[in-house]
């Protein structure tokens, strides 16, 4: 009970029997809102019907919101209250680390992709610059009359091509070797 007497001015009681209908009425107007915001539940106390009761009824309803019943039934929907704002909170904060996790992931990934393309172009560079010019037997390399050679691992070479020509890799204006035949 001493929690709930904290919230909104509820259970202040007083003399029922001491009291007037005005201050009965305007108790019961307090405390009606008061509950319905704790409870979010309609207490079907409209000011017409506060008006048109009598004052034993008006006291019937201040006693049964003073009693302990009603003081219990407000403490049960108070915890529920705060332990729907706690979970709420909890699934903020679980939905804020899934989305923190979802962007490291993809983060990760395209770290992961780029590392491998930097890698790829590493590989690329060190078989360049090794000069790993070794013939290839695929097809498109065996049936050209240029040199079986991949034109980008033998840079600035000469080779001769599958027609007896002499060729050199060179490159072109976007920076791509080729064989061009030497004159």
């Amino acid at each position: 009970m001493s929690s709930v007497k904290k919230y909104k001015g509820m259970w202040k009681p007083k003399p029922l029997s001491k009291m007037k209908r005005n201050e009965l009425i305007r108790e019961l107007r307090r405390f009606r809102d008061a509950w319905e915001i704790v409870t979010m539940r309609n207490q079907d106390l409209s000011d017409e019907r506060l008006a048109s009761e009598t004052v034993s009824e008006l006291r019937s309803h201040l006693k049964w919101y003073y009693s302990p019943e009603a003081q219990k039934l407000a403490s049960s929907w108070l915890k529920l209250d705060t332990e729907d704002k706690s979970r709420r909170k909890s699934r903020r904060k679980s939905r804020r680390k899934s989305r923190r996790k979802s962007r490291r992931k993809s983060r990760r990934k395209s770290r992961r992709k780029s590392r491998r393309k930097s890698r790829r172009k590493s590989r690329k560079r060190r078989v360049q610059n090794q000069g790993f010019c070794q013939p290839s037997g695929r097809k498109k390399y065996v049936t050209r009359p240029g040199p079986p050679y991949p034109a980008q691992n033998c840079r600035w070479m000469e080779k001769q091509g599958n027609n007896g020509l002499w060729y050199v890799s060179r490159p072109t204006k976007k920076g791509v070797f080729r064989w061009f035949k030497i004159k």
